[in-house]
């Protein structure tokens, strides 16, 4: 992250007496007791709203956290200025900061 990227981190009291939003607090924090399952890591990913899976950046594969991050050839460029060469899933989680950036890079973190 280095000199280029400031995070600021701070707690907001929110959802106080909605009862939408309570509903909504109560189902999250079940959710995070519920086993993960799937092939693909747990990495946030804003799609769009579209009925198709397939890869906004080339529309040839399904997109996943794994397409996009290691092997999508429509942000190869972006990519290679913010992670490197990642070889795998790991790699890019261990660098949080390019990480972050590709994905601002993209506009995919609205």
């Amino acid at each position: 992250m280095g000199d280029r990227r400031t995070i600021l981190q701070r707690w907001v009291k929110g959802h106080d007496g909605n009862p939408g939003n309570e509903a909504a607090d109560s189902l999250a924090r079940q959710a995070t007791t519920l086993k993960v399952v799937g092939p693909e890591p747990i990495v946030p990913i804003p799609f769009s709203v579209t009925d198709s899976p397939l890869c906004r950046a080339c529309m040839e594969k399904n997109e996943t956290p794994t397409h996009v991050m290691l092997e999508c050839t429509g942000v190869t460029e972006q990519r290679e200025i913010y992670l490197g060469s990642p070889a795998t899933i790991p790699e890019i989680l261990s660098n949080l900061g390019g990480m972050l950036g590709f994905w601002n890079e993209l506009g995919w973190l609205e």
